[in-house]
């Protein structure tokens, strides 16, 4: 299939088809890593400087999980900025997917659409000419 389509021999639906599917292979693949990927990692690199940062003012004794709330213990300090780390990760993560759409359709779904497209024409439905 990818032959047809590197070598061009042809428009036939055969090779018009082939290039569709590798082009909804690639458009999954970089969606996925654009929308999931990426924003998974970028949240697990925040948690980390901020938990560095918790830490620092933990170590201070100015940590306050809420206003006007001080930690009885350093244990309970860092109970709680760990459970606030995860709440904020989640956030961010959440906010970080998906940002990259063709129409407000994620990228690593638009590829359903291509391969809906390359089964089109390689039953003779649609002529991509």
């Amino acid at each position: 299939m990818g032959i047809f389509v590197g070598f061009g021999l042809g428009r036939t639906n055969f090779s018009i088809a082939g290039g569709l599917l590798l082009a909804a292979g690639g458009c999954a693949a970089l969606g996925y890593w654009l929308n999931i990927v990426r924003p998974r990692d970028r949240a697990a690199k925040y948690a980390q400087q901020r938990t560095a940062e918790l830490a620092g003012y933990i170590a201070s004794g100015n940590y306050q999980p809420t206003p006007g709330y001080q930690p009885g213990s350093t244990a309970e300090a860092h109970e709680l900025a760990e459970r606030q780390v995860i709440a904020e990760q989640v956030e961010v993560e959440r906010a970080m997917r998906n940002q990259h759409t063709v129409f407000w359709i994620p990228m690593q779904y638009l590829s359903i659409g291509i391969v809906a497209l390359a089964l089109a024409e390689l039953v003779g439905l649609i002529h991509i000419h």
